[in-house]
């Protein structure tokens, strides 16, 4: 097996600055949205493909189709196909940038799209809903702050709010 080479454009990206406000950050990826599928594919980066690895390991493939999935930091909707792929058929998606969004639509595989920056107490995301939540890729350098995990466990229902690998 052959060693994957990341450039260190990407190792190095602009929003991954320590210090950006979130309006920054979104511009950054409004900007990145058209090269984004290009630039983290499957061969550059394994981070959808290892979530739903796990995801698999954790629900069978009988409850996949009932299932209702909080896709955060969807990007372009990478993890929302993959899941939906696998069975997953009730996505919804969490995206601040409005050039992220306007290609994670065309997937056409997201119920609902939120389109706010998680982790600013927006009441947008309905508690006690989801049977997963996914961030992949997410916790970054000034991209979802800590509070966001909160919000993360609050859109859980009862008894899926736990913690994990």
């Amino acid at each position: 097996m052959s060693a994957i080479r990341i450039s260190t454009d990407l190792l190095n990206l602009p929003c991954h600055q320590e210090g950006l406000e979130p309006n920054q950050v979104t511009a950054y990826y409004d900007k990145w949205s058209a090269d984004y599928d290009k630039a983290l594919s499957p061969e550059t980066y394994k981070g959808p493909q290892i979530a739903l690895e796990e995801i698999m390991c954790h629900v069978p493939s009988h409850l996949r189709s009932t299932f209702r999935v909080l896709d955060v930091a969807a990007g372009t909707g990478i993890v929302g196909v993959k899941l939906a792929g696998a069975g997953f058929r009730f996505l919804d998606a969490v995206e601040p940038s409005s050039g992220m969004i306007k290609i994670l639509k065309e997937k056409n595989v997201y119920q609902n799209i939120f389109q706010i920056y998680m982790g600013n107490n927006d009441t947008m995301i309905p508690p006690d809903t989801y049977n997963l939540v996914v961030a992949v890729g997410a916790m970054a350098e000034s991209h979802l702050p800590i509070n966001s995990v909160d919000e993360m466990i609050s859109a859980c229902k009862p008894g899926n709010k736990k913690t994990g690998s």
